[in-house]
């Protein structure tokens, strides 16, 4: 009869349910299964190998799952995956829960045995005369119908692959030499070549693997032996044959999360680092809301006044400030006597300013003199006191801005009276259209400052005219003392924030000050890409074994497809199907149970159930355990429930020959034993295997069995 037996590495087919890359596909194999949404499902995204037209049991539930119409998960899980799914050659399929009819939409939380099958095709309906392989150099991980021995690894091999068959080498006709992404085809020249034994070799690496071609076994296209891919076959096919995989899966099984613990004293502040190279400048983000105004530090001492630069574009204006008070106008000085105009020399003392006549009439404005030489520069004085900013008024309302009309003369300037209390300002009239500027009048004497009176409305704003060209800069005259700071008035309203301007070389860094209190703690960012995966740690202590559930009832029959047509008599039975367990857990001397994806101190804690009725026979035991640097050898035993309901397993199988022995060889060790006497299971029987070293340890394991369902060869 034939057995398919299923492979525990992944696949080599492309990404996507529909991505396959030949015209049949290897068995199928489930990897990672995440419930969707994660708080209440009701689909579940399914990652693997193998998804060829798949129905998917689960647990009780008597039909297939329904393909959901919706497979989106796959394609948003594929650019932002869970951790740890990295879903690179994958397949994904998302299907739909069952609806639940107990009040809720949501499958309840539990365990539930997923099962899917595959009806693949198998070519051997008579024995084929040509079998062609796609030839890819990689380890002995591949998927194939028949679980074919396969040692050696061609991973790396790029140039010329060399090409022989340890037996029957004569009854067949092939290349010698392949290349990488190659197609090599055998053909049969004897009616008695019934198998390849495959021997490949390229610059020290070499791998062999067999293949029976006697239909003992099935052959399918897609099967995987080694590097070798099946692609295509002379012959004729044979009848369909289903395949499957079984996968534990476990829904809502985490807890409410506890309170939150106590904070941890705050460890040294490690030293700083080099400044690395500084990035380019980020695009600029929103303003933030201004922070209160610190206290002003010590006036550093005034560097020379840079060249003015020409002005730059003018701005879009931001809303007017409210007007603050205005400040008492000091005494001013006398006013010194022209002189005649000379050339320009060296910049003197700056005079006392005069007192200030009253203001006469404006004059014609008089033509511009050539300007003189500018004299050298003098010393830029101290600024003066700033005086007290006067409260701001309230702002009035900005009316819509109309054409600026024509400019009209200029006025004579009357003479200011007393300043009066400043009055709210009025709205902002609309803007006239700019006019010509008329000629300025002459300047008449400036009479003594009165009472400021109310502020009047805001006229129409004109068009700006062309700016005229920027005149030479004057010398600087002598900075008066610095009067005391004025008070601060109020925050007018934030204007439109200019462009930023370029980063300026990073100042030396200043002593570092206090650490200040933890603030308090921000909503939690979205998470960001997973980053390699550390170190393994020391194992930590084995915690105490939970107790043992009781045993689920067991699922209904599948359904019996169509009958095919009757064949040779052959061994009763219906198929094997496979159970996997494994550890990333160092194991050492004392030795640990290994369950499904965990390990413990006992057979009770990680063993997993058997969905099989009492007789159900276990066929193969194959392990596999993971050297560190330094290689060890040790053994491993398959582990059922003790009769009779005893707590603790016993061992399946008769002693010595259910004994797993684990050479020492570098990188993995593998071992394969095959169950003659005392392998039967009882009703939902737990099995796990113990693995142990004879000395130092173990990274990790995995072990897989074969389970005859009803317990004939």
């Amino acid at each position: 009869m034939n057995r398919p037996i299923l492979s525990i590495t992944q696949s080599i087919l492309g990404i996507g349910l529909l991505l396959i890359s030949y015209t049949g596909a290897a068995a199928p194999k489930i990897h990672e299964v995440q419930p969707y949404p994660s708080d209440a499902p009701t689909n579940l995204v399914i990652w693997g190998a193998g998804f060829d037209d798949p129905s998917i049991f689960f647990g009780t539930h008597p039909d297939p799952l329904v393909i959901s119409a919706d497979q989106s998960a796959c394609v948003d899980m594929e650019f932002n995956p869970a951790p740890p799914l990295d879903p690179t050659d994958f397949q994904c399929v998302v299907v739909d829960l069952p609806y639940v009819t107990n009040g809720t939409p949501a499958v309840p939380s539990g365990d539930y045995l997923l099962k899917i099958v595959v009806e693949g095709m198998n070519i051997c309906g008579s024995k084929p005369s040509s079998v062609t392989f796609e030839y890819n150099p990689s380890d002995c991980l591949g998927v194939n119908a028949q679980g074919a021995s396969c040692s050696g690894d061609m991973t790396g091999a790029i140039g010329a692959t060399s090409v022989s068959l340890t037996s029957q080498a004569n009854k067949w006709s092939f290349p010698n030499q392949i290349n990488p992404g190659e197609l090599v085809t055998f053909d049969a020249n004897h009616p008695s070549a019934n198998e390849l034994d495959v021997a490949l070799s390229e610059n020290g690496l070499s791998q062999n693997f067999s293949i029976h071609t006697s239909c003992s076994q099935p052959l399918l296209l897609g099967d995987v032996f080694g590097s070798f891919t099946l692609v295509d076959y002379i012959g004729e096919e044979g009848s369909p044959f289903d395949e499957m995989d079984l996968y534990d899966l476990t829904i809502g099984g985490v807890g409410p999360q506890g309170p939150e613990g106590p904070e941890g004293p705050q460890g040294p502040q490690g030293k700083k680092g080099d400044a690395g190279d500084q990035g380019p400048a980020g695009p600029q983000g929103d303003q933030g809301p201004q922070g209160k105004v610190g206290p002003a530090g010590a006036d550093g001492a005034q560097g020379p006044q840079g060249k003015v630069g020409p002005a730059g574009a003018d701005g879009a204006q931001g809303p007017q400030g409210k007007v603050g008070a205005k400040g008492d106008t000091g005494d001013q000085g006398p006013q010194g006597k022209v002189g005649a105009k000379g050339d320009t020399g060296a910049q003197g003392p700056q005079g006392k300013v005069g007192a200030k006549g009253d203001t006469g009439d404006q004059g014609p404005q008089g033509k511009v003199g050539p300007a003189g030489a500018d004299g050298a520069q003098g010393p830029q004085g101290k600024v003066g006191a700033k005086g007290d900013t006067g409260d701001q008024g309230p702002q009035g309302k900005v009316g819509a801005k109309g054409d600026t009309g024509d400019q009209g003369p200029q006025g004579k300037v009357g003479a200011k009276g007393d300043t009066g209390d400043q009055g709210p300002q009025g709205k902002v009239g609309p803007q006239g259209a700019q006019g010509d500027q008329g000629p300025q009048g002459k300047v008449g004497a400036k009479g003594d400052t009165g009472d400021q009176g109310p502020q009047g409305k805001v006229g129409a704003k004109g068009d700006t005219g062309d700016q005229g060209p920027q005149g030479k800069v004057g010398p600087a005259g002598a900075d008066g003392a610095q009067g005391p700071q004025g008070k601060m008035g109020l925050k007018g309203d934030t204007g439109d924030q200019g462009p930023q301007g370029k980063v300026g070389p990073a100042g030396a860094d200043g002593a570092q000050g206090p650490q200040g209190k933890m603030g308090l703690k921000g909503d939690t960012g979205d998470q960001g890409p997973q980053g390699k995966t550390g170190p393994q740690g020391l194992q930590g202590p084995q915690g105490k074994a939970g107790p043992k559930g009781d045993a689920g009832d067991q699922g209904p029959q599948g359904k019996v497809g169509p009958q095919g047509q009757k064949g040779d008599p052959g061994d009763d039975g219906i198929g094997t199907n496979l159970m996997c367990f494994s550890t990333d857990q160092t194991i050492g001397t004392s030795g640990k149970y290994m369950g499904l994806g965990q390990q413990a101190g006992s057979h009770d804690s990680v063993g997993v159930i058997s969905p099989f009725l009492a007789g159900a026979e276990v066929v193969t035991l194959v392990v596999k355990a993971a050297q560190g640097n330094s290689p060890r050898s040790g053994s491993a035993v398959l582990f059922h429930d003790a009769a009779g309901g005893a707590q603790g397993g016993e061992p399946l199988g008769t002693a010595p020959n259910n004994q797993c022995i684990l050479s020492n060889t570098p990188v993995k060790s593998i071992c394969k034993i095959t169950f003659a006497t005392n392998n039967a299971l009882e009703l939902f029987d737990s099995l796990s295997v113990f693995i142990k070293t004879d000395a130092g340890s173990f990274e990790g394991g995995s072990a897989c069995i074969l389970i005859d369902p009803d317990g004939t060869d």
